[in-house]
């Protein structure tokens, strides 16, 4: 199963259209009633936007990845609502990644012309947590395409627009009129207030390629621990450790062979390397020092329900490195990070 983790890799850069079908959960489409996400608790009508739904497939096991499509037989209308859990980055990173999805497919769209980005605040929320865009199509059946992404929670709710008979302006009306056709679950938590993701001022501190540092039991213990989740106490909720605030995320300019790399708040010596458009990547920190430690980093494969540490480097690797070090599989821990939270420790480095 690890193996396979690291094998797909390459795959889930492509997002869900490259997995086979057989890897995708089909739900039946409900006629006449809205398709409730079990998670969340965001009801889905049967109908958007004068648009029958006629799809619902999972990529990720339990709704923790489904997608839901509407569309007008014959007409060139489409409508894709994705539901996937939030675990890494924010609502910037993922929308930057959904953006780049449109405007690095010229076979698809030809040259596109985009509209400005905005900013609103989602249903039920006051903060401008939310980021929309609509693009003038210039090649196949489709006039315009857009999305939008917001926060809901521990959730990110995306939506894809295409569009034979609305020009991008219209368009980007209608994503955000759609929006109201969703039950929203009650009292959603506020996102954090969203701006597009710029590029980073500074380059990544690197000073060559990493090395692998001998493996120790108690340094991989720790970086299990670091990777449990924290879970607020409901009957003591002051004695929940407080989870640290959002990080400003900024696009460097490295280029890899999967995805791409995107720093919090400008650090210079960690990064998160997207393989896919939601949700997944690889995490890239300074790891916890343990007494008489010299530095070291923690390279992290971060999935929709678990999180896979791989052994610590005595240096930040660059990102194609870090690439290769997860197809190599060398982990020290696998750690459940959705539902009832379990750690697997790779007993090989418990000495």
């Amino acid at each position: 199963m690890i193996r396979t983790t690291f094998a797909l890799l390459a795959g889930l850069a492509l997002g869900a259209a490259a997995l086979p079908a057989q890897a995708q959960q089909s739900y039946p489409v409900p006629k006449d009633a809205p398709f409730t996400h079990k998670h969340s608790g965001l009801k889905l009508p049967p109908t958007l936007q004068g648009m029958p739904m006629f799809a619902i497939r999972e990529v990720a096991a339990d709704q923790l990845d489904i997608f839901f499509n509407y569309e007008i037989s014959g007409k060139n209308e489409l409508i894709s609502v994705y539901v996937y859990r939030q675990t890494a980055g924010g609502v910037p990173v993922w929308f930057d990644r959904a953006r780049f999805a449109i405007e690095n497919r010229p076979d698809v769209y030809g040259d596109v012309a985009a509209t400005p980005v905005s900013v609103f605040a989602p249903p039920g929320q006051t903060n401008a947590s939310g980021l929309a865009i609509a693009y003038r199509v210039g090649k196949g059946p489709f006039r315009s395409t857009g999305l939008a992404l917001l926060p809901m929670g521990d959730w990110l709710v995306k939506v894809r627009y295409s569009s034979a008979s609305l020009d991008p302006d219209a368009l980007a009306a209608r994503l955000r009129a759609l929006l109201g056709e969703l039950t929203w679950p009650d009292a959603v938590p506020n996102g954090i207030a969203a701006l597009p993701v710029q590029p980073c001022a500074t380059p990544l501190a690197l000073t060559g390629q990493a090395r692998e540092l001998k493996p120790d039991g108690a340094a991989v213990t720790a970086d299990a621990i670091m990777s449990v989740p924290i879970i607020p106490d409901p009957k003591n909720p002051a004695a929940t450790k407080p989870a640290p605030p959002p990080a400003s995320w900024c696009l460097d300019s490295t280029r890899t062979r999967i995805g791409a790399v995107y720093r919090p708040d400008g650090d210079t010596a960690s990064y998160l390397l997207t393989i896919n458009d939601a949700g997944r990547g690889l995490f890239v920190r300074p790891a916890l020092s343990l007494k008489d430690e010299k530095p070291a980093w923690t390279i992290q494969l971060v999935e929709t329900a678990r999180t896979i540490n791989f052994l610590r480097h005595d240096r930040p690797p660059p990102p194609d490195q870090s690439i290769s070090i997860a197809e190599a599989g060398r982990y020290g821990s696998v750690v459940s990070t959705f539902g009832d939270s379990s750690i697997s420790i790779n007993s090989e480095y418990l000495k």
